[in-house]
């Protein structure tokens, strides 16, 4: 339940695997967010530009076009640090990040990167050098795009002069 309504409907893994919401994303530990726009649709995928990478995801919005600002999410547990000489194949989407921090929590290691200005989280069996340069890889298929709200130009006229201020 979401503000009092139903989010989603479904069995166990459909929600796991197939959140329908970015709230229901998030519920169910989709702690890794970047934002982008939508470079190419192909079936129930998008070819998301986030920065300087592009991630396949599947669309959980079928209306969304090539232009639409978009939402990518994807789980910790899903990811997996390889070093950066090694190139990522298969169905795997691959992004250059830097370890920042790591805790052990008991089955394994809860892993803070940075990729560019954004922190996110890899969960691993091993623990990693701080400072290490690697690519988090994570499976096309457990990568989620959902359409983001176009950004209010008025608002980011208005914070801009407030951080100015």
């Amino acid at each position: 339940m979401q503000d009092g309504k139903v989010a989603q409907i479904d069995e166990t893994q459909a929600l796991f695997r197939k959140p329908a919401t970015t709230w229901v994303a998030e519920l169910v530990g989709y702690a890794n967010t970047l934002t982008g726009r939508v470079l190419r649709r192909k079936d129930d995928w998008a070819l998301v530009q986030t920065g300087q990478n592009s991630l396949w995801a599947q669309c959980r919005d079928g209306a969304m076009a090539v232009g639409d600002a978009a939402q990518v999410m994807f789980q910790p547990r899903g990811c997996q640090l390889i070093r950066q000489q090694t190139p990522a194949t298969g169905n795997l989407n691959a992004l250059p990040v830097q370890v920042e921090q790591q805790v052990f929590e008991g089955h394994g290691w809860r892993i803070h990167c940075l990729h560019g200005a954004h922190s996110l989280q890899v969960h691993d069996t091993r623990p990693y050098y701080h400072g290490a340069d690697m690519l988090g890889t994570f499976e096309n298929a457990a990568t989620h795009a959902y359409r983001a709200e176009e950004p209010d130009v008025d608002t980011e006229r208005a914070s801009e002069t407030a951080r100015i201020a």
